[in-house]
């Protein structure tokens, strides 16, 4: 098998075939199997987990899907997965779940797990989604209790520039408004990825910047490189994301900042 050819792919018919969220030429949309998880897992390991700037900072690449949340988050059933058309090759993930007002609380346990075994960084990496995710507030400023988050995302380098993330961030919304959750969410640590959204229309809450976390001596413990200064919490309707027509008749809801 080539790498990164989904296990489950056989080489992609002349049409999109029947369950793609979204096709082009070149790439249709799919939901992430648990058969692909291991598959998807390599994936993030070659494009994402290296240049992801939070992980480069404390140098953490998972060795096992175990050593990060996203294989439990891709047991959900809403993670997307982007396949060459002509050879069935994977060429993109989007990692994404339901996200709840009790996920702060969840990610502090594991701060303090991770800091008890004298890891501080990797520790640090963990409490600044938790403090984005406080502070943010999403719940009360939209009035719910979930939202579809994107967790993360990655596009093979030989595959960028074909809209494959834009796609995702679509057919995200796609996958919210089917299970009748209004709101998709994003926590984009990169800031490549901040400006992907606001180009798609997403609406920044809030943002905490990464020198704000420093040791006793004001070294920082999470060195993110330029341009990367800050991870952002960003929020897309999805009716307004969705619709194809030039005036949305439908009433908005409150947006997050009031506006």
């Amino acid at each position: 098998m080539a790498p990164h050819q989904l296990s489950s792919a056989a080489p992609a018919p002349a049409a999109a075939p029947l369950g793609c969220l979204a096709s082009t030429d070149r790439y249709y949309l799919r939901v992430v199997r648990p058969e692909d998880t291991e598959e998807v897992f390599q994936f993030l390991r070659r494009f994402y987990y290296p240049f992801e700037p939070v992980n480069q900072s404390v140098n953490r690449i998972p060795v096992n899907i175990y050593q990060c949340s996203h294989g439990e988050t891709i047991k959900e059933g809403l993670s997307l997965a982007a396949i060459e058309r002509d050879t069935g090759k994977l060429i993109g993930v989007s990692i994404q779940g339901v996200a709840t007002p009790e996920d702060d609380a969840e990610v502090m346990k594991k701060v303090e797990a991770v800091a008890n075994y004298g890891a501080v960084k990797i520790a640090k990496s963990f409490e600044i989604v938790a403090v984005l995710e406080r502070e943010a507030d999403i719940w009360s400023k939209l009035n719910v209790t979930e939202s579809l988050r994107v967790l993360a995302t990655a596009v093979d380098s030989d595959y960028r520039g074909l809209g494959v993330g834009a796609a995702f961030v679509v057919a995200s919304a796609r996958l919210a408004a089917d299970r009748s959750i209004r709101w998709l969410s994003v926590a984009a640590t990169s800031h490549y990825f901040a400006n992907a959204c606001k180009r798609l229309g997403g609406e920044l809450v809030h943002s905490v910047r990464y020198d704000r976390f420093v040791d006793e001596h004001g070294r920082p413990h999470l060195p993110v490189k330029a341009p990367h200064q800050a991870m952002t919490m960003w929020v897309f309707d999805t009716d307004d994301l969705l619709s194809t027509s030039p005036v949305n008749n439908r009433p908005r809801r409150q947006s997050a900042t009031g506006a």
